[in-house]
Order: structure tokens, then sequence, then C-alpha cells
């Protein structure tokens, strides 16, 4: 839900029934009462030209800068973005720039919201772990949306986590061979920020919260799909 010149918007993912072409598509309603509880349904301003995107869920549409973004989770398949102009009227939106919001599998269903320093804040729910730990099914930590220069998404961690740092750790480069144990990395709460150059190998990333003995630990792992973290 959304408020634009001055009325008030909702949009709902979904698809398009296979004699209506099929394909997933997003749908708009204009509220009618200020009590949001009459709806009229205004029409479809996004039908995604991917014919193997079958269904959208969990969408949302946010003004930023003189542009529109359009958030989706695709199912079976990892966040998605928009970068376009919106008119309610037709009702219409016109996509310029897309790309991944989030490379992996694990990120779906996001939420936004706008604060009181005017921010857009997205939060997203982290799913695909096993049963028993039980923080499977958290939201994940709120990310600051932006446009770039080329009018890309950008995304950052907000600001106010910077209060949860503690002591520092600074690694001059090194060539990774193999494996290698990162010193003094001791703690159940790590914020790391690592860069990989000139990658040759077909898989790499980190094992955090590793064993003592190193027979168990959590893969972060880049291959040519993504990013993944196994279980």
């Amino acid at each position: 839900i959304f408020t634009h010149s001055d009325r008030t918007y909702m949009i709902l993912g979904g698809n398009l029934r296979r004699r209506q072409g099929g394909g997933g598509v997003v749908a708009l309603y204009r509220a009618e009462n200020d009590a949001l509880t009459e709806w009229k349904y205004c029409g479809i301003p996004f039908h995604h030209i991917d014919e193997d995107v079958v269904q959208i869920d969990c969408p949302n549409l946010i003004p930023l800068g003189d542009k529109w973004v359009l958030l989706f989770s695709p199912w079976h398949g990892s966040i998605a973005y928009f970068v376009g102009t919106f008119d309610p009227n037709e009702p219409r939106f016109t996509p310029e720039r897309s790309g991944k919001f989030d490379h992996g599998p694990d990120l779906f269903a996001t939420n936004t919201l706008v604060d009181d320093q005017g921010r857009w804040v997205v939060l997203g729910w982290v799913r695909g772990y096993r049963r028993r730990h039980l923080w499977n099914g958290c939201m994940s930590l709120p990310r600051e949306l932006a446009l770039g220069m080329q009018g890309e998404l950008i995304q950052r961690p907000v600001r106010e986590l910077q209060g949860l740092r503690r002591e520092s750790i600074r690694l001059d480069p090194f060539e990774l061979n193999g494996v290698r144990t990162l010193p003094s990395c001791s703690s159940d709460t790590i914020e790391m920020r690592i860069t990989f150059e000139q990658i040759n190998a077909e898989q790499f990333g980190l094992r955090v919260f590793c064993a003592a003995d190193r027979t168990a630990a959590t893969p972060i792992l880049q291959d040519r799909d993504g990013v993944r973290v196994a279980d």
C-alpha cells in the first residue's frame, strides 16, 4: 500500500490464467475511502515479459528520485527489481532498467517503509534453513535504498547498524590458495568486508561458525549461480 498524488493505492502480485496469456503480473487497486475498506480495481500495470516467471509474489512499488522501483519475488527465483516510470491512470509501469536485488535463494518477500528521515528501508524474509535452527525465517538486516548514477538500484545497510560495531581487525591483501584461517576472528557476531580479485576457481568463499576441529561449519559460497549459504 502506498500513496501518490494524494490517493492511496495497493498492488498485489499474482498471475494470469492460461486462457488470458499466463505469466506473472502485478495488479493495481485504488482506495475509495479514507478507512481503506473500499477498493477499486484499476488494472494490470506490469506483466513480466519472461514466460518462465509464472508467478509474482510480494511486490513493492516505491518512488526513488524521479523514478519508481518495482521489487518482487518471482516464484522459484531470486528477488528482482525494475526501475522505470509509473502512471496510475493508465495504469502502467514502464521498466527502463532491471537487475537482481539479491543473488541468493534464501531471501524472499521484501517489505519497504519510509522512515522519519525520508529514507526508503527494505527488510526481507530469511528462509531456507533447517527447522532445527530457531532463527530460520527471521528478518534480514534493514537496508537503505537509493538510485545510482546510471539509474541502478543501490542498497546499503542502514547506518544505525554501525552502533553495533566494537573491535575491528584489518588484514593486508594476500594470495589465497586452498584454505586459510583468518586470525583473531572468533565471535558469534561478525561483520566482514572482503574483496576477491582475479578469481580462477569455480567456487570460493568463507566458512564461518567453524568447529575447533573443522568438522562442522557454515559455508558462504560464490559460484556461477550466485551466492548461497549452505547448511
